[in-house]
């Protein structure tokens, strides 16, 4: 008898920063505009079938970085096709913050937040609900320890989960902890996640500060 099969729902959430640095960015600033409207209809779906979902958002949506120079801590990406890329961040470049700013995403999966307590309440292993919550925590900047913990349990718990692996790496990463993000970012990838663009930067940063 064959085992049953596993189907995991993640939705990213990027506006205007998925595309920033490259061309086709007006062909769906409607869709961006549009963005809230439909994240609310899909928890409203998911929560009347009881469908379990992860979300994944771009930290940049929460923060609102006009004024004054963006991420000054971190190096710059080398891309061979864009020149500036702290200049043409979506909040340096007089682009409507409609397009790229959106704390109020996080209102309507806040619930998701109580939601995953209470399943840890009930079974404190649920890997799934670890690494979720653990990344949501690593997103809004709370908890960090608590963010940290919970997505290393994960990893202990289904080790083979790529995902799981990234979203560990990510943390990692966010700290400047860059050996042991390397190591999670690859077994990521080799788990069948594409990391490679942070594999990329990571083995730079750590190439830079040798």
């Amino acid at each position: 008898m064959s085992e049953p099969g596993v189907f995991t729902l993640s939705l990213d959430v990027e506006l205007a920063w998925g595309m920033f640095d490259v061309d086709g960015l007006d062909r769906h600033t409607d869709s961006y505009r549009a963005t809230g409207d439909v994240v609310d209809r899909l928890c409203t779906l998911f929560d009347r079938y009881d469908v379990p979902a992860t979300w994944a958002l771009v930290a940049h949506l929460l923060r609102d970085c006009r004024g004054g120079p963006c991420c000054p801590d971190r190096p710059a990406p080398a891309y061979d096709w864009i020149n500036d890329w702290f200049g043409s961040l979506p909040c340096q470049t007089g682009l409507d913050p409609a397009l790229w700013y959106a704390p109020g995403l996080l209102d309507r999966l806040t619930d998701a937040v109580n939601a995953y307590k209470n399943v840890l309440k009930i079974n404190s292993e649920d890997a799934e609900v670890l690494s979720a919550l653990g990344f949501i925590y690593e997103i809004q900047e709370q908890n960090a320890d608590i963010a940290l913990m919970f997505c290393q349990r994960a990893s202990q718990i289904d080790p083979d989960n790529g995902l799981f692996r990234h979203r560990l790496a990510r943390i990692y990463y966010n700290r400047r902890h860059l050996p042991e993000a390397l190591d999670e970012f690859q077994k990521a990838h080799d788990l069948g996640y594409d990391s490679s663009h942070y594999i990329q930067q990571t083995t730079k940063y750590l190439q830079d500060d040798q």
